[in-house]
């Protein structure tokens, strides 16, 4: 006759499986699963890292090493973009932030993954929002939080010298210049330049210098106040 089999039992573990409380899972350490009494602790039911989520180890819970049909747990990525002060994100998500400067900044995730981390891209661009007023006007942020650049309102009228220099100019003001009249008026949208040609009157010689051209309307080179 050939050796006897021996059949190896487990006696009653002395301590148990430990109670968790709401909002904790029982694991099990994976080292002690061969054992007879298996290490348990309770955890919380969150991993460390955002955009990941806890999931049962099906493989681990299918394993016939796992005598104790112990359930384990382990993090797995989600298909998100990952920001370390915004949270995740995920694939089309837009978030618009402004500067009190009038910068806008749009942050957008992608559906491009990063091959390192192993979460989506997150692609940002910029927009000088107030950069693109007129020196006559002010920047107003957008009323509506999800809109990246707000209005540039008028306050003043603009008005281009011969020289190329700019000034400012209050509503109400009206001159001449190059037999063009120009009015600052006030409009829905806020100070307005408009202009429009002007005529010389009927030649008088009595206004004539006799130093200069007789022809020359002097009066229409003098701001009309």
């Amino acid at each position: 006759m050939g050796d006897p089999l021996l059949f190896l039992a487990c006696r009653p573990c002395p301590d148990g499986a430990p109670s968790c409380q709401d909002g904790e899972v029982l694991t099990v350490d994976v080292n002690t699963t061969e054992r007879c009494c298996p290490t348990y602790h309770c955890g919380e039911k969150s991993c460390l890292l955002q955009g990941e989520t806890l999931q049962i180890d099906l493989d681990f819970l299918a394993d016939p090493e796992n005598r104790c049909g112990c359930t384990s747990y382990t993090c797995v990525k989600e298909p998100v973009c990952v920001d370390g002060q915004r949270g995740a994100m995920r694939p089309g998500q837009t978030l618009v932030e402004h500067t009190a400067d009038g910068v806008c900044f749009i942050t957008e995730c992608t559906s491009n993954v990063d091959p390192i981390t192993g979460f989506h891209k997150v692609q940002v661009s910029h927009t000088n929002c107030s950069g693109q007023c007129q020196p006559n006007q002010v920047y107003e942020a957008p009323r509506h939080p999800g809109l990246c650049c707000g209005v540039c309102r008028n306050v003043s009228c603009i008005s281009h010298t011969d020289n190329g220099t700019a000034a400012l100019v209050k509503p109400g003001a009206s001159w001449v210049s190059s037999c063009i009249k120009y009015d600052c008026v006030d409009t829905q949208s806020g100070p307005t330049l408009i202009s429009y040609p002007v005529s010389c009157p009927p030649f008088n010689e009595s206004e004539c210098t006799k130093v200069s051209n007789c022809h020359l309307c002097l009066h229409l080179s003098h701001v009309i106040e």
